[in-house]
């Protein structure tokens, strides 16, 4: 999927949107950052554990990209799972404790950021990784 030119938000403009998956097991959170999402044109299935973003990915085959709250219990062994099973999975890991990182290896597909952290550059992340694909 090509990258078009930037919006005045600094955000690429892509009519046909980015199908993603949101993780975060804080529902005001999760809410307010879908909301942030989808105001830079994303496609956002908010999800608040690592059962339902499983469920909703499934065989779903346009979605491309995943943003995980590392500190949810399940996230560590769900982003093993989804590395596994689909290699290609553009992976966006936000944080507010470095320490969940240690020892993490990221794949090709995959970025690390702490929190907080502006949803343009979370966005920008993601759109980076589809573009290469």
């Amino acid at each position: 999927m090509g990258h078009e030119a930037a919006g005045e938000d600094g955000v690429g403009d892509d009519p046909a949107g980015l199908e993603i998956v949101l993780l975060e097991d804080d529902a005001m959170l999760r809410a307010a950052m879908a909301l942030a999402l989808r105001r830079y044109g994303l496609v956002v299935h908010a999800t608040g554990s690592a059962e339902q973003a499983r469920a909703v990915l499934g065989d779903n085959g346009a979605i491309v990209g995943i943003i995980i709250e590392i500190a949810v219990g399940e996230g560590r062994a769900f982003l093993t799972d989804v590395k596994k099973a689909w290699p290609r999975m553009a992976i966006v890991v936000l944080t507010g404790r470095p320490d969940f990182l240690l020892g993490r290896v990221k794949g090709p597909h995959e970025a690390h950021l702490l929190k907080p952290c502006p949803m343009q550059r979370v966005v920008t992340t993601m759109r980076g990784f589809i573009a290469r694909r």
